[in-house]
């Protein structure tokens, strides 16, 4: 191959790597906001349609919600475990690809100057090292974002089948506990769900109005210092105004 084709072909792999880069950070974006509006959707599908907000939302209630129409014969338990599989894994997969490829120039910006960042950076390394699969396995179960530990497992390049793996597992194993519960307590998961559901909804909306009240704070003072300044101005040059006024009247008393 001809160096100048080489270059082309290097040239075209790099603008397709950057292509996928900003479609993974697109995706990832997107799909964050979406699980946070999702939450609405619990009260509503949880009782009539709970495979179909598997498939939207991969969270608990869902799950639960769908083991009981398993329970009533109203959904296919193969359907009710595949549901969460359908979208949501891409969306896993982009937030493993933008550890890979972003992870290691975020951290080294963040530990800049700061030796506690530092000291547990140097202990997630360890701990993702010896534990990675661990991490990404049991990564639905903790309470910590599940998007920062499969970044997490992409930064310290944990290989994608290994990802692929320990994340089907522990999907896998969630979906089937979520889904027994639903399937053993019916009904009374299912209110238990929406309630939560309902729990989800009111604390969202509470996030809501803080943030705006906070945005409003902050955008109404930033505001309000150039109309005070401008009033201390014309304020200054009223008085300058009024002294030079004052100084010839009393030159002449």
């Amino acid at each position: 191959m001809l160096p100048a084709a080489r270059i082309r072909q290097a040239a075209a792999a790099l603008r397709a790597v950057d292509r996928l880069d900003k479609l993974c950070l697109i995706a990832f974006l997107l799909a964050q906001g979406w699980a946070a509006a999702s939450v609405v959707l619990v009260p509503i599908l949880i009782e009539s349609h709970p495979v179909a907000l598997e498939v939207l939302t991969a969270g608990v209630p869902s799950m639960v919600g769908a083991g009981a129409f398993v329970h009533a014969g109203r959904a296919d338990l193969v359907s009710s475990m595949c549901a969460p599989l359908l979208f949501w894994p891409l969306i896993d997969l982009a937030s493993w690809w933008l550890g890979v490829r972003f992870g290691p120039r975020v951290v080294s910006r963040l530990v800049v100057h700061r030796p506690r960042i530092r000291q547990f950076e140097i202990r997630a390394e360890g701990v993702l090292d010896r534990r990675g699969l661990w991490a990404v396995a049991l990564a639905p179960y903790v309470p910590v974002p599940t998007a920062v530990i499969y970044a997490a497992a992409g930064w310290r390049r944990i290989s994608l089948a290994r990802f692929v793996f320990a994340y089907v597992a522990g999907m896998v194993t969630r979906c089937a506990i979520a889904v027994a519960l639903g399937y053993a307590y019916q009904s009374s998961a299912v209110r238990a769900s929406r309630a939560a559901g309902r729990v989800g909804v009111r604390v969202l909306l509470g996030l809501l109005i803080l943030a705006l009240t906070a945005w409003l704070i902050h955008n109404g003072l930033r505001w309000l210092r150039p109309a005070a300044r401008g009033f201390d101005r014309a304020k200054e040059s009223a008085l300058g105004t009024d002294g030079c006024d004052v100084g010839p009247e009393r030159e002449q008393m």
